[in-house]
């Protein structure tokens, strides 16, 4: 019976609930980083963040929390589930085994996770990576398997070099209107991909989807507002599959997606280990003129979506947590190192991953174990529990991504912006931040994601470089004419005289 296993998953999430503990109180209501706290009172943080008893009680530094084990499993184990269907997907893109997918993900979260740089970062395979390596693994035949090995290493050699030359360093330059427009960007392609689950459906299976979709998002936002004791998406996720069970609706499953192989359970699944060091490719000029541009591209982008998210773990808005600045170069390091590892077990590489990582925040997650849970309940999912995530309905998981869409995409900042752009007397700078926002957010949503906040901090440092110059002109030309004015006055006086 479909429903026995689908009850299992929904016990299993019962199990977690009782195990959480009540959230603690505190007055802090601000996000605070290290940097933060070190600026407000030096003297006090002088250990590492995560233990609170180094914290000084007698100060508001003590009522700030470490993020709590129960609630980072819990964020683990959400975040293990989203990767599935996604997993697949990109693996999909670049013409591979949905199996490929899972496996690369978990190596590239783990070695991601224990390596360190960023707590609460999520690590996986990405559309990054496969949209650049489908152009090696469809055109090369029987030894697309090799080449694309080689053109993952040699990206991951290109990003170590980056973390090597501190070149994280420069996440310092993005401007708060393109990263703005990133995040609106990003969060338009989200809504976007999940359409593609209501393709060439029409009538009850149609109504079914859409209805099974809303329901999800809609348990997924209000929860939070009755109770924080367990994620929300713990909760939409397996009351979606118990009730699509009972009554039979005819919805796409996981099981549906990768095909009854993939989530066939036990040994079988596991990967092969490679024995060769390195690939049997050709190691001549063409061959670095064909894999050169495709590793160039794979390393820029996951330099920038690894940073990002990143970035993005900083500046959450966290209740009474102290939250660590990210070793932005470690983290590159460690998703090169979880990217060249990977490909050893037939991996396709992996990087840094802005909505999983936002979702992993709207569930609480925010440390080491949340990051280090997600590849482990990856890879429990498809060896243990496969015969239950087999039934999860695609419409819940896409009204899952619909809340992370949502929550990505800045509405009240950008319409802020705009409103200063146009109104009466608005300076300059604020013109040319709403146009590098604007800019940001149709590139990063119609062309690509790493060109457009690109595009945006170039637009906004120019007009910025503009606007200081014709202010110092200004300047000059002032007082050019109270220079004249003064000599002309001194020149009276003197007639006078």
């Amino acid at each position: 019976m479909r429903f026995a296993p689908c009850f299992g998953l929904f016990l299993l999430s019962a199990v977690f609930v009782l195990l959480q503990t009540q959230p603690s109180s505190g007055a802090l209501t601000e996000p605070q980083t290290l940097k933060d706290v070190k600026r407000q009172d030096p003297g006090v943080v002088k250990s590492k963040v995560s233990l609170p008893e180094k914290f000084d009680s007698k100060t508001h530094l003590g009522q700030l929390q470490p993020p709590k084990i129960t609630t980072e499993i819990l964020s683990g184990t959400i975040l293990g589930l989203a990767n599935v269907p996604s997993s697949i997907a990109y693996a999909g893109i670049a013409g591979l085994h949905p199996l490929t997918g899972i496996w690369t993900s978990f190596f590239v979260g783990l070695t991601s996770a224990l390596y360190g740089g960023r707590p609460g970062l999520i690590a996986a395979t990405a559309s990054a990576v496969c949209v650049p390596l489908s152009k090696i693994t469809k055109t090369m035949g029987g030894l697309a398997p090799e080449y694309m090995q080689a053109t993952v290493l040699l990206a991951s050699a290109l990003q170590a070099a980056f973390s090597l030359l501190k070149l994280g360093n420069l996440i310092s330059l993005v401007t708060q209107p393109s990263l703005f427009g990133f995040m609106n960007g990003l969060g338009l392609v989200i809504a976007k991909a999940q359409m593609g689950i209501f393709a060439g459906l029409s009538g009850i299976p149609l109504l079914s989807t859409v209805l099974v979709a809303l329901a999800t998002a809609l348990i997924v936002t209000i929860v939070p507002r009755f109770t924080t004791a367990v994620p929300s998406p713990l909760v939409a996720l397996p009351l979606a599959t118990v009730v699509s069970s009972i009554l039979h609706l005819p919805l796409k499953t996981l099981g549906d997606l990768a095909g009854p192989d993939t989530f066939s359970g036990g040994l079988k699944v596991l990967p092969s280990v490679k024995t060769k060091l390195l690939p049997d490719i050709p190691y001549t000029k063409d061959t670095l003129a064909l894999l050169f541009p495709v590793a160039m591209s794979i390393s820029v982008i996951t330099f920038l979506q690894t940073l990002l998210a990143s970035k993005a773990v900083e500046d959450a808005p966290i209740k009474n947590t102290l939250i660590p600045e990210t070793k932005k170069n470690r983290a590159l390091m460690g998703v090169a190192l979880g990217s060249s590892i990977s490909t050893f077990f037939g991996g396709c590489g992996g990087c840094g991953l802005l909505p999983f990582t936002q979702l992993n925040m709207n569930c609480g997650g925010r440390g080491m174990v949340s990051s280090l849970t997600q590849p482990l309940c990856l890879a429990l999912f498809v060896m243990v529990f496969a015969p239950l995530i087999a039934h999860v309905p695609m419409a819940a998981m896409a009204g899952l991504m619909f809340t992370v869409a949502r929550s990505s995409i800045k509405p009240l900042p950008s319409y802020q912006m705009a409103q200063k752009a146009f109104s009466s007397g608005a300076p300059g700078m604020a013109k040319v931040d709403f146009l590098a926002l604007c800019v940001s957010s149709i590139v990063c949503f119609k062309v690509d994601m790493a060109m457009g906040i690109v595009l945006g901090i170039v637009i906004d440092r120019i007009g910025r470089l503009v606007i200081e110059k014709m202010g110092q002109a200004e300047e000059g030309k002032d007082s050019g004419i109270i220079n004249m004015s003064n000599n002309q006055t001194q020149l009276h006086k003197q007639k006078v005289q």
